[in-house]
């Protein structure tokens, strides 16, 4: 198998994961290097401060803070209030509390006044410190700057972004870690690649397999559509971190997958796929784009299919996708009967789509079209 396609779709795959995981896991470090402040807060916050000490402005790692004198707040009739769809969901109050010299404003969800607040300090939003300037200036009671605090206390929950961050950060990170592990693994023991046990199917010496592809792909008559490539004896298709190979003989059912697209309701155009299945229960797909040149590959793609594997079920019902789904043997048994009919039946290749068909049929029966009687 060495040197061998095999052998380079196994790397390729086992590197391409490698890669994404070790990447998205030093993503998830540099956002906690970046964070770091905010969780040191998280894991060791609130931290009891005095009122007194609000005064000024405050310093250090220490941002989550429960204020631990006693405060005597009152309504400045501020609020936020936040709808959806139209419907009002909730509302934040904006309450102010001596604190030395000055007041204190605080951003609660409840505008009955309690004594004890923890929150974090933040800037007061440009919004809410004009609405108070403006009462202050109404009342003529003096100027924002003098009389309030230049930071509020966002009593909001501090902690609701780390823990959306672990409920969505724990599972993603022990998921790449298991990746990265399992891609190790079969670098070391190329044996527990899931190519190298796809191609089991076919026969035990895997190595003889992988050097008959070797030379099928080498082969002139090779040609690609988007992640597919077809050789003379086997289908390969190709992502970014996986390699499947069908042998056409495995292949029992192909059909065109069509996707209407819209823009705002406005239809955008269709993209046609083509559908691959085989007599495993695999599935292999590849979208081959939009318009009619797409439309056209599709075509002639299914034709070389067609006409190297006549026996194939070609096109989608309903019916069809049932039978494959739960009834996989019976699909299997039909495709296998419709093979020995093939063989014993005079064949002609279509001149449009070029599928083999029987001498005597009037139409052909993958794309339609009229067939000339035999002389």
């Amino acid at each position: 198998m060495r040197g061998t396609i095999i052998e380079r779709q196994i790397r390729r795959c086992n590197r391409n994961l490698v890669l994404v995981n070790v990447g998205v896991i030093g993503l998830m470090l540099l956002w906690v290097i970046l964070e770091q402040r905010y969780l040191y807060n998280c894991l060791a916050g609130p931290f009891p401060v005095a009122a007194a000490d609000l005064q000024g402005t405050p310093s250090g790692k220490q941002e989550f803070l429960a204020v631990s004198d006693e405060l005597e707040p009152v309504d400045t009739g501020v609020y936020l209030s936040h709808t959806t769809n139209g419907t009002e969901t909730s509302k934040d109050y904006f309450l102010a509390a001596r604190v030395g010299e000055r007041l204190l404003v605080i951003k609660s969800s409840s505008a009955t006044p309690v004594k004890h607040y923890e929150g974090a300090l933040t800037p007061i939003p440009t919004d809410i410190r004009d609405l108070i300037e403006a009462d202050i200036r109404k009342r003529g009671s003096g100027q924002f700057e003098t009389l309030f605090l230049p930071f509020m206390l966002d009593t909001s929950s501090y902690r609701s972004d780390a823990y959306l961050a672990i409920g969505l950060g724990l599972p993603i990170f022990g998921l790449c870690v298991y990746n990265v592990k399992k891609a190790l693994a079969r670098m070391e023991d190329i044996q527990q690649s899931p190519i190298h046990r796809a191609l089991k199917r076919y026969g035990d010496d895997v190595d003889q397999i992988a050097n008959m592809l070797e030379v099928d792909a080498a082969s002139v008559n090779v040609n690609k559509y988007s992640a597919f490539t077809l050789t003379p004896s086997w289908l390969l298709h190709k992502t970014f971190f996986s390699f499947t190979p069908f042998h056409l003989s495995d292949i029992v059912w192909i059909y065109q997958k069509r996707t209407q697209h819209f823009y705002y309701f406005i239809p955008t155009g269709k993209s046609h796929a083509i559908v691959v299945a085989d007599a495993a229960g695999r599935k292999a797909e590849t979208d081959l784009g939009r318009g009619k040149s797409s439309a056209k590959r599709i075509e002639e793609f299914t034709g070389l299919l067609c006409a190297r594997i006549p026996w194939v079920v070609a096109g989608y019902s309903d019916e069809l996708k049932n039978l494959y789904e739960k009834n996989l043997r019976d699909f299997v048994e039909s495709v296998a009967k419709r093979k020995r009919e093939v063989e014993t039946t005079a064949l002609q290749p279509c001149l449009n789509c070029n599928t083999l068909i029987p001498i005597d049929v009037a139409f052909c029966t993958f794309c339609g079209t009229a067939v000339a009687p035999p002389p």
